[in-house]
């Protein structure tokens, strides 16, 4: 029997938020705190630099430039990085599972070395790359709507033509890491931008209310 597409894609999509639902209870591992909002910053050139969280080490700049390759419109940049992410990289379900999600685990360069993460990890990762070329971004902490339910989880947004522009690779990424074993969603190009790019209207509808902008103090 065939099964088409778009089912496909939505049955992975209630997939990925049973596994962020199970990381509600490991949070306290990766962040702390998190109903404390932090000043933000409305200047998008503060969000270019390299932090705690978000290095921006030669390594992830070499993979960040050679994944835009001669691209010059930044958001055919952040597409083409969004992509490569959401196809490359892994969700860390033996983590979660585990109860052993971290800080260490989930930066940036650790999530590229490793090539596994949770929502936190996918969402550094992605502000390090899209930074490394010169797009300023932020990682976004919310409340995500879910079965009646809110949980935290965390996405990136990317300034581009004069505007913010919202986009959560974790929920494109249909790769995971589970049971010591890497299961690759074999995805084309096409679907892994699902959530790439998405208008605030359909975007908020599932993630909710912002907390803060994490990634620029950390």
């Amino acid at each position: 029997m065939k099964v088409k597409k778009s089912t496909l894609a939505i049955v992975w999509l209630l997939t990925v938020i049973a596994a962020i639902f199970a990381t509600l209870w490991v949070s306290d591992h990766i962040r702390g705190e998190m109903d404390v909002p932090l000043a933000v910053s409305d200047d998008p050139l503060d969000y270019l630099g390299s932090t705690r969280m978000v290095p921006i080490t030669p390594d992830i700049t070499a993979r960040a430039w050679a994944i835009v390759g001669g691209e010059q419109d930044q958001g055919e940049q952040a597409r083409l990085i969004h992509s490569s992410i959401a196809r490359n990289q892994f969700y860390d379900r033996d983590s979660v599972r585990s109860g052993t999600v971290s800080w260490s685990a989930n930066q940036a360069d650790s999530v590229y070395e490793n090539r596994r993460g949770v929502c936190e990890g996918y969402s550094n990762l992605e502000v390090a790359f899209l930074r490394a070329v010169g797009i300023p971004a932020r990682k976004v902490i919310c409340r995500l709507t879910a079965n009646g339910s809110q949980i935290l989880h965390s996405y990136a947004a990317a300034y581009w033509d004069g505007e913010w522009h919202l986009m959560d690779v974790t929920f494109d990424s249909r790769n995971v890491y589970q049971d010591e074993t890497w299961v690759s969603g074999n995805q084309s190009r096409e679907d892994s931008l699902a959530w790439f790019d998405v208008e605030p209207e359909v975007f908020f509808r599932l993630h909710g209310e912002e907390i803060f902008y994490a990634e620029r103090y950390y």
